[in-house]
């Protein structure tokens, strides 16, 4: 599975790709409550990614991982087998937004 890349129409490899971005949100209120200013902190990039996993499977979301902004982190990878197709992967990666 490869890095996002905005293509246009269908991805350039595997079935599909999903890449969300989140921020977190400080609020800073008035006495009345009144929220007068927000802050956004925390950026973080998912990617979630599907493709044939092929006669082997091998699970990237282990303890241990150290990521970078580059790479981020596995946070999740599931192999779904099922009796009318062949066996699927999908693997979510999260890393902070620059």
């Amino acid at each position: 599975m490869t890095s996002p890349t905005a293509s246009g129409f269908g991805v350039d490899a595997g079935l599909s790709r999903t890449t969300s971005n989140t921020v977190q949100v400080a609020n800073r209120e008035t006495e009345g409550g009144k929220i007068d200013e927000m802050t956004t902190f925390g950026g973080i990039e998912t990617t979630s990614e599907e493709d044939y996993s092929g006669a082997a499977f091998t699970n990237a979301a282990t303890n241990g991982q150290i990521g970078t902004t580059s790479a981020g982190v596995v946070t999740r990878h599931d192999l779904v087998e099922v009796n009318n197709d062949y066996a699927r992967s999908s693997k979510e990666t999260q890393k902070p937004l620059a």
